[in-house]
């Protein structure tokens, strides 16, 4: 009897869903929020991923719902004159996701947001809730 050897491969797909954070230029250290309400515009999205906008202050409402995909995040800056250029890994520290449901949690909102600090690490200070509470001072504890 003779044996035949058959290697078997298996094969994992796993959806990658691209997120890219721009900041605007002239953003200053600190941290970043990227907050999900539905009554806020949509971020710009493509096919397998979306693009968020940051403005200055370092604050962004949308629409646009967090993947719950794996995600590849990149981040930019945009320039002077317009271009994007990455920000390198090491302005870029703890990116987190901010959520409660409201009252069930003793807040007075719900909320749904990621943040991360652009800096270096040596000026990395604050709360990423104190930008969301900047902006929405009604979710503050009172």
């Amino acid at each position: 009897m003779r044996w035949v050897i058959v290697p078997l491969m298996f094969f994992v797909v796993a959806c990658v869903r691209q997120e890219t954070f721009v900041l605007s230029a002239g953003t200053t250290y600190g941290w970043v929020v990227v907050e999900q309400r539905s009554s806020c515009p949509p971020s710009s999205s493509k096919p397998g991923g979306v693009t968020h906008l940051i403005p200055p202050d370092r604050y962004l409402c949308t629409s646009s719902a967090p993947s719950e995909d794996l995600v590849h995040r990149t981040y930019l800056m945009v320039g002077r004159e317009g271009q994007r250029t990455a920000i390198p890994g090491e302005y870029i520290h703890r990116h987190v996701t901010l959520s409660t449901s409201g009252a069930v949690d003793g807040m007075p909102c719900a909320y749904s947001a990621e943040a991360f600090y652009f800096g270096p690490l040596s000026t990395l200070t604050g709360d990423p809730l104190e930008v969301l509470w900047a902006h929405r001072p009604e979710c503050a504890p009172k």
